[in-house]
């Protein structure tokens, strides 16, 4: 923004130059009216050129922030399915443990009732 300014305030010393170097060489009104009209064009095209610049400054940053929120959205989805997964392998230990112990008590009751003495299983 500095270099644009400079670039205009360069341009705008330059018309005031010209300006008076035509008064001091005794131009006429029409010839410093078509060095005002030209100062105008350079003026409106520099000014087209610094507008254009900033639009393009603009849409690099808008797609940047783009690519930054689509990356930080990408790791909070890899981080939800992460939590997710090491959730249900725990669970699916928890559950195989429970089992186990269920399987365990289960033999060892039927191993109990297998080795009962034959007579305490018949009723009197």
């Amino acid at each position: 923004a500095v270099v644009s300014t400079q670039s205009t305030g360069e341009v705008e010393r330059k018309r005031d130059e010209k300006i008076k170097a035509m008064k001091a060489q005794g131009a006429t009104p029409e010839e410093l009216d078509q060095l005002i009209g030209q100062h105008n064009e350079e003026v409106q095209k520099l000014t087209n050129k610094l507008d254009a610049d900033k639009l393009r400054q603009q849409q690099k940053l808008q797609a940047q922030i783009e690519r930054r929120r689509a990356k930080q959205k990408n790791q909070a989805i890899e981080k939800i399915k992460q939590e997710a997964t090491e959730e249900v392998v725990g669970r699916k230990g928890e559950l195989e443990e429970n089992f186990s112990k269920i399987q365990k008590n289960t033999s060892d009751k039927i191993l109990s009732v297998i080795s009962l003495p034959s007579s305490a299983t018949q009723l009197p």
